[in-house]
């Protein structure tokens, strides 16, 4: 079924909104719960949609994810027998805010077609959900691989996984799209060592006016997001491209050593972390170019490997 059903439903549930579009909001992707309590969830009966065997050309094989509101499914093209992961999203959970994000997410991942990105290839949608048919990796994460190799990277090993997120990178921002949220499980390896970036849920369009929502992952968060300064996008891309490599090469992210928000915000702002002298030259170049502190000084994506 057209997309468009989706979008024309969230522009209602705008409309509908009194909220200011200019206010501050946070979008956090992990657990930091610190003085917050958990909210009470409508609980809906199981849709009749959970009961297909398949959407469209598509036909399940097996479950292969499970969020809170959401699964992902392995499943195939009937036609051509090409796998596919189908993310199944429950739509009747979801306020105007987080429908919201995922129109934008479909938006930006229907612009981008790179190699070192997973593919969106279509959408289908029923009364109660939504179904993203994406190209489907037959590998694991960056953090599940990093695992694997015992928390540390070799420096070859680290310099080819950075130098394809780069190129993704690179190539988003010549689009115009800031990712916002790279880390170690929004990394995605295939067997053969081929990068593919997922996960464009805070992800938006950059232009001349500076983006305010505080978003991402703590131990990723830059001077600017941590504090709460209007940023444009790209830097912020740069600053998780930085933790990234330190965390491949390190074993561990720059800052997690910070036992609370307000310690993590001083270490933050303040740059106080150590980029240990086993690592090359190079390396340590790229790293500090990649987190300076003042974005303005923050190396351009397309610059990071010139240290290489």
């Amino acid at each position: 079924m057209a997309f468009h059903a989706v979008t024309d439903q969230f522009k209602k549930w705008k409309r509908q909104s009194s909220n200011n579009n200019h206010q501050i909001h946070t979008a956090v992707t992990e657990p930091d719960a610190i003085g917050k309590k958990p909210s009470k969830q409508k609980v809906y009966p199981p849709s009749s949609d959970s009961y297909l065997n398949g959407i469209g050309d598509y036909v399940f094989i097996k479950p292969i994810g499970q969020g809170k509101f959401s699964k992902v499914i392995l499943a195939n093209h009937y036609l051509t027998n090409e796998k596919v992961a189908i993310k199944v999203i429950d739509k009747r959970v979801h306020d105007y805010r987080i429908m919201s994000r995922l129109v934008r997410e479909i938006t930006l991942m229907e612009m981008l077609y790179h190699p070192n990105i997973v593919r969106l290839y279509q959408t289908y949608e029923t009364m109660d959900t939504l179904y993203l048919v994406m190209e489907y990796i037959d590998g694991y994460n960056l953090d599940e691989f990093l695992h694997q190799k015992h928390g540390v990277l070799s420096e070859h090993e680290a310099r080819d996984i950075f130098r394809q997120m780069v190129s993704a990178m690179d190539y988003c921002h010549s689009k115009g799209v800031v990712h916002r949220d790279l880390k170690a499980p929004n990394i995605l390896l295939t067997h053969d060592m081929k990068v593919k970036i997922a996960d464009f849920g805070l992800g938006n369009k950059f232009g001349r006016r500076r983006l305010k929502t505080i978003c991402g992952s703590m131990l990723y968060y830059s001077p600017e997001i941590i504090n709460g300064h209007g940023y444009i996008g790209p830097e912020v891309d740069c600053w998780c491209l930085g933790v990234s490599l330190y965390r491949m090469t390190v074993g561990e992210e720059p800052f997690s050593k910070s036992t609370t928000v307000g310690d993590l915000r001083r270490d933050v702002t303040a740059g106080n972390f150590t980029i240990p002298n086993s690592l090359s030259k190079e390396l340590q170049q790229t790293i500090s170019k990649c987190m300076s502190i003042d974005k303005t000084k923050r190396t351009r994506i397309h610059l990071a490997l010139k240290d290489d």
